[in-house]
């Protein structure tokens, strides 16, 4: 594919896994222009109003496309760089393990939780 069509109605929860997957793959998305999915990288995506007039500005988006390889190209590499500089999984990881740091600490360490299991399970076997 040229480029990755996502379009949905108003929804809660955030970005789209179909776009980030798409991305993943170096693609460019055609998405509907929702609060939600502003968070998206404006380069790799094509934003459609949603609503009233979506289906005629779809259709001008492909055309659009269509038309202009270096556009599509555009968007590929913008794809790219977002994965790369912002969702590779190794960023999610660093991201992950910084906001871990600064949670409070558990009430039980974890050799305490380990315990308490083996003498939850030891009891259970009796």
């Amino acid at each position: 594919a040229d480029v990755c069509v996502n379009l949905r109605g108003p929804t809660t929860g955030g970005a789209s896994g179909g776009a980030s997957q798409a991305f993943s793959v170096g693609k460019g998305v055609i998405i509907s222009d929702l609060p939600e999915l502003s968070a998206l990288p404006s380069g790799a995506v094509s934003r459609v109003p949603n609503g009233e007039g979506e289906a005629a500005a779809l259709c001008e988006h492909i055309v659009t496309l269509a038309g202009d390889r270096a556009l599509i190209e555009e968007m590929e590499r913008a794809a790219r760089e977002y994965v790369e500089g912002t969702a590779h999984w190794s960023h999610v990881a660093d991201t992950y393990i910084e906001a871990l740091s600064v949670f409070p600490t558990p009430r039980f360490s974890r050799r305490g939780i380990v315990r308490h299991a083996i003498s939850q399970s030891l009891a259970e076997g009796d």
